[in-house]
């Protein structure tokens, strides 16, 4: 047997992990470009059902206001916003859109009012009154509609009532008016009475107001809703309650200042018009008297004047108005930002998925162990009945001459091997062995896998190494034109067996009657009989998997056989990738790809 020595790894072949190629990097991202682009899409695809789905639109309606004042009444901008978000103005806003009545339609989760909205269908319930007493309040009501005329209304204590629309409904503290609308039968809507404080406080989470600029006492009113009507009604309302207000204070401290002044006009009257008093004074003290009395007389004329020509102190610079157009969501936004995450998770899960596996990535990485790279197969998809021109046969054909030369006196024994389980050599081999019956030679491959062999017939190798079965005997022909000796079953410790004279009297057999002998073996680091199948073997055949088998696997294997006195010939990358980065030394493919 020819042993060669063990590969000499220089230092110029070893690889700096240290480095990063980032040219390697973008190879990766290239080569997982279909995993980037799907991720992104879904991340796309994800954003848009939220923004058309699930994301309520919000409208936004606004009015500007200018504080002008009046002779009679100043306003402050800071004082007017603080008014404007007060009690005083929006308790009656609250009551006059009567906002303690909560009515929203039965739904689907979630999604619900997006699908109404893609199907352009509202469903809108019309409810004049709705008062319920206190231990009712923020409890929900069901109300279904059963036709045109009648509907059920289910009380938050499970009793059910029976109501007609356009007929109120009184039981249990419970006063109830649904009108008549354009409901279907069988939609359902659920009902509630919430305090007028929670009513106030919701207003107030969809009001916005600024002072726009700074000192220039105009004023930019704006409310939110998830319809352009109710944003639109909401703001004229709460524009109106407010100057509402300010007319009517501004008219009260006008009315409280003529009063005041006509009880100081009658009082000055009575005191000039008592002579004992007037005698008493100083004629100067009655000119000053007479003087005050009509600087007062002039003054109520002013404000009676005032009051006739009332103005109101406030300008609306811009009328209550609202866009079809919501203001939220931004759709684009959220699909750019959607497809941003989506390309940014994709790239990072490729890179860190890349990163821990640690497996060998090109034909470069495997040279770098020594061991002379002889052909790399690409992974392909394998079906049964596969033409024999396949790319893993165009790519072990390239074996075949330096296996054996048809003619020679003695078999040639080639040991297929891999580091670790599920690396392909059982594959490898069986291709192998059909690409060298192809030069016409006799070939017998052998499965030496005792411990774990698979889809194994009933005779084999076993039924031989136990002298149950004569080497003849076991030998199937394949639909390949090659002969095979299975495994014959399962041996807990095969090791002994390979030590036996049955053994090496197999090998002789093998190589009076073949030309080519391919062992399939159990895995290196996984068997110890696979050094002492390697010691039989004229050459030995590494076959490692990319992304899976790891370059210290295949350096363990490397000692373990140069610890036994033997050597690998040379070997197999299965299930190689096209890669961007990796050298184009699979030249077979430009006729596959043909």
């Amino acid at each position: 047997m020819s042993t060669p020595s063990s590969p000499h790894i220089t230092s110029h072949t070893m690889v700096r992990e240290d480095e990063i190629d980032l040219a390697k990097l973008f190879g990766i991202l290239l080569d997982k470009a279909v995993v980037v682009a799907a991720t992104t899409a879904s991340f796309i695809i994800l954003g848009a059902f939220y923004a058309f789905l699930i994301a309520q639109p919000v409208y936004e309606s606004s009015a500007t206001l200018k504080l002008v004042g009046n002779g009679n009444i100043s306003l402050d901008a800071p004082a007017e916003k603080e008014l404007l978000k007060s009690t005083v103005v929006i308790g009656p806003v609250v009551d006059a859109m009567d906002l303690t009545t909560i009515v929203e339609p039965k739904l689907v989760p979630i999604i619900g009012r997006g699908l109404q909205r893609v199907i352009g269908k509202e469903t809108k319930l019309n409810v004049a009154k709705f008062d319920v007493a206190k231990l009712w309040l923020g409890k929900e009501f069901k109300l279904e509609v059963l036709n045109s005329n009648t509907y059920n209304i289910t009380l938050p204590d499970g009793e059910t009532l029976k109501g007609f629309f356009g007929q109120n409904i009184d039981y249990k503290g419970i006063s109830v008016l649904i009108e008549a609308g354009r409901n279907a039968v069988g939609d359902e809507f659920l009902i509630s009475k919430i305090a007028k404080q929670k009513a106030i406080e919701d207003v107030l989470s969809n009001l916005s107001v600024s002072e726009a600029g700074r000192r220039t006492n105009i004023i930019d009113v704006k409310y939110s809703s998830d319809t352009p009507q109710t944003a639109l009604s909401m703001t004229n309302i709460i524009v109106e309650k407010y100057t509402q207000h300010v007319l009517q204070t501004a008219m009260d401290n006008l009315v409280r200042k003529i009063d005041i002044t006509k009880k100081k006009i009658d009082a000055l009257h009575l005191r000039l018009q008592d002579t004992k008093l007037i005698r008493d004074l100083d004629e100067e003290k009655v000119i000053l008297e007479k003087r005050k009395l009509n600087e007062l007389k002039a003054l109520l004329e002013s404000y009676l004047i005032s009051e006739q020509t009332f103005k109101l102190p406030i300008d609306v610079v811009s009328l209550p108005s609202v866009s079809n157009k919501a203001a939220k969501p931004k759709k684009t936004l959220i699909l750019t930002l959607s497809g941003l995450l989506g390309l940014m998770v994709s790239i990072g899960f490729v890179l860190v998925n890349a990163a821990f596996k640690r497996g060998i990535h090109s034909t470069e990485e495997l040279r770098t162990t020594g061991i002379p790279l002889l052909v790399s197969v690409p992974l392909e998809k394998i079906n049964k009945g596969k033409s024999a021109s396949d790319i893993t046969m165009e790519a072990l054909r390239a074996l075949v001459p330096m296996l054996n030369v048809k003619g020679q006196e003695k078999a040639s024994i080639v040991m297929v091997a891999g580091a670790c389980p599920g690396d392909g050599k059982s594959y490898i081999a069986r291709k192998l062995a059909a690409a060298v019956t192809e030069s016409q030679q006799r070939v017998l491959l052998i499965n030496t896998d005792l411990r774990k062999p698979t889809n194994s017939s009933v005779h084999g190798l076993k039924q031989i190494l136990e002298l149950e079965k004569s080497a003849s005997s076991v030998v199937d022909l394949t639909p390949e034109a090659f002969s095979l000796i299975d495994a014959g079953g399962v041996v807990e410790n095969p090791v002994p067996l390979f030590y036996c004279q049955e053994w090496f009297g197999l090998m002789q057999w093998a190589s009076e009657n073949y030309d080519v002998v391919i062992l399939d073996t159990p895995a290196v680091l996984a068997a110890a009989e696979s050094l002492v199948i390697g010691a039989a073997c004229d050459q030995r055949i590494l076959v490692c998997r990319e992304e899976k088998t790891t370059i210290e696997q295949v350096r363990l294997v490397i000692d373990r056989f140069k610890h036994s006195g033997l050597s690998i010939t040379g070997s197999i990358l299965n299930g190689t990738r096209k890669r961007f980065f990796t050298d184009k030394t699979e030249f077979y493919l430009y006729y596959k790809d043909k």
